[in-house]
């Protein structure tokens, strides 16, 4: 994901740049032994004489992450630098996300879930495949349990907070009520377990 990220801001920054060539980038973290490449070493003068390359481009998008993250000096790189380097912007990447996250009043009910751990207690853990999901077989019930959690429902409580034909303005939460004549907020948790006004509902 983090290097989904960087490659993003890399494209906003230079749509020219290869793909392929910032990959070369970070495979010296994971080969350690790959010796510098040519094309490297003349981005990096190119870089320092205040050209445009790969190298420029690399340190803009670090730059623009979340918390920027500095990239040091190609005659001071290493392969274990490279790593501890990859190992840094994946998690500011993964801090980012988080507070995104924590930030969006439609994916409360993401705020601060702890994940079950085998042997271990639960902790909270930003990216991951939620053992919740993996109980559910069905791919379509673990398709609609996900959009209940980050809001991608048709309940009330997300439609309305939109304009939309009917309603030209954004209706407030308190007011955003069960279709089915309750006097309550139509939400994930009201249609799931307290409605009890549509009896086909009730009785599945």
């Amino acid at each position: 994901m983090a290097l989904f990220a960087a490659w993003y801001l890399l494209v906003q920054v230079s749509p020219q740049s290869s793909v392929k060539s910032f990959r070369g980038y970070f495979h010296l973290a994971e080969g350690c032994g790959a010796r510098w490449s040519a094309s490297l070493e003349d981005s990096f003068n190119r870089y320092q004489s205040g050209h445009q390359g790969y190298w420029m481009d690399l340190t803009l998008v670090l730059g623009k992450l979340w918390q920027p993250v500095v990239l040091p000096s190609l005659t001071v790189l290493t392969p274990e630098k490279c790593i501890a380097l990859a190992k840094e912007v994946h998690t500011t990447a993964l801090k980012f996300l988080d507070a995104e996250v924590h930030a969006s009043t439609r994916l409360y009910m993401l705020h601060g879930r702890l994940e079950p751990l085998k042997d271990e207690v639960p902790k909270k853990i930003t990216v991951v495949l939620r053992h919740y999901l993996q109980l559910v077989t069905n791919s379509n019930h673990r398709k609609a349990i996900t959009r209940l959690l980050v809001s991608q429902h048709p309940l009330a409580i997300e439609r309305m907070r939109y304009k939309q034909r009917y309603h030209r303005v954004e209706v407030l939460r308190d007011q955003r009520l069960c279709r089915f004549g309750c006097r309550e907020v139509e939400t994930v948790e009201h249609a799931l377990f307290f409605c009890k006004k549509s009896a086909a509902l009730v009785s599945r």
